[in-house]
């Protein structure tokens, strides 16, 4: 009898355990997409400042000229 309860606590630990673990995976996913949102388009001007060729479509550009692709946030390239 005392050998059940103890299965059962443990098979009940195990499965918060992997609730926990799952819900915590999926948070960390999306933080870390919307991170990366934010970290990419700094990082392209920084490359593109940095070498004076369009990281996106690798034109050569003035010293103070910005790529038109890079400045464009709503369109998919």
């Amino acid at each position: 009898m005392i050998f059940k309860i103890i299965l059962l606590c443990l098979i009940l630990g195990f499965l918060v355990f992997l609730l926990g673990y799952t819900i915590g995976r999926r948070v960390g996913k999306k933080e870390g997409f919307i991170e990366g949102q934010v970290i990419i388009p700094m990082e392209l001007k920084q490359k593109l400042m940095e070498s004076t060729i369009c990281p996106l479509c690798h034109q050569e550009l003035n010293r103070g000229e910005m790529c038109d692709k890079i400045l464009q946030k709503d369109k998919i390239i």
